[in-house]
Order: C-alpha cells, then structure tokens, then sequence
C-alpha cells in the first residue's frame, strides 16, 4: 500500500469517481460509497442528490442522478417514501 492508504492511484476515491463513465460503474461507486458510511448516510432525498453530486466532479444531470437513485432502490439498497430515504439492513 501507499503512504496514503491506496493500492493505486485509480483506488483514490475522486480517480475512482472521475473515471466512471458508465451508469453501472456511477451505481456501483455511490453504493459502495453509501454501505462504507454506517452513520451520517442521507436521510432525505434533497441531501442523497447533494452527496451524490459531491461524489462526482462537476456533479451529475438530474436525470442521471434520478437513475443512479432508481439503481439503488431497485438493488434493495435503499427505500425512498415521499422526501425520506431509508436504508434496508442490506446495506451494512
């Protein structure tokens, strides 16, 4: 390992980001990203876009992000009534 704690570069959290291009690579980031967080995930769906937004340099299109979100419900990571968001024990 690195000084800092990675294999390489690429396993940087902001590289790794950066270089997903595919909707599939973005859902697999931002999940993995939402199982390693036990507390302090968002609980809203206003602060879920924001960290998602925060994850991605520049951001994301709205209808991107809505996909990713989609993704993640449909994976039976999370669960979204109204503006909550809640997590199935799936998650970690």
């Amino acid at each position: 390992m690195t000084a800092a704690g990675y294999k390489s570069i690429a396993d940087i959290p902001h590289v790794k980001a950066a270089n997903s291009t595919t909707l599939a690579a973005k859902v697999a980031f931002v999940r993995e990203s939402l199982v390693e967080r036990h507390t302090g995930r968002p609980a809203t769906m206003k602060t879920l876009s924001s960290s998602i937004d925060a994850i991605f340099p520049g951001g994301l299109a709205e209808d991107v992000r809505s996909s990713i979100i989609q993704a993640l419900v449909d994976q039976q990571l999370l669960t979204v009534t109204g503006s909550k968001v809640g997590y199935l024990p799936a998650a970690g």
